[in-house]
């Protein structure tokens, strides 16, 4: 888990380093929605972002596990989580 900035490009896989945006889907929940999975078709990798644009306040550690449902969501939809959380999931 990285609960942490990084620099990366942005619209870039960082599992397989994929850039076309249209095979990069973002997915929010309206439950928690300043949480959203960034995923890449062309290797079913999906990473969580917490993005503090929407939620100033927010505490990474703790709206990654509290948006299982995105996790839930994401694999339904064939992916894999990229790293586990500190929970293992």
């Amino acid at each position: 888990m990285c609960d942490t900035e990084w620099r990366f490009r942005r619209l870039t896989c960082p599992h397989c380093g994929e850039t076309e945006a249209g095979k990069l889907p973002v997915h929010t929940a309206e439950s928690i929605t300043h949480v959203r999975v960034d995923a890449c078709t062309t290797c079913s990798r999906y990473i969580k972002t917490v993005d503090f644009r929407k939620d100033g306040n927010a505490v990474p550690l703790v709206d990654e596990l509290a948006a299982v449902e995105l996790d839930i969501w994401a694999q339904e939809q064939g992916l894999t989580k990229l790293r586990a959380n500190v929970l293992g999931l």
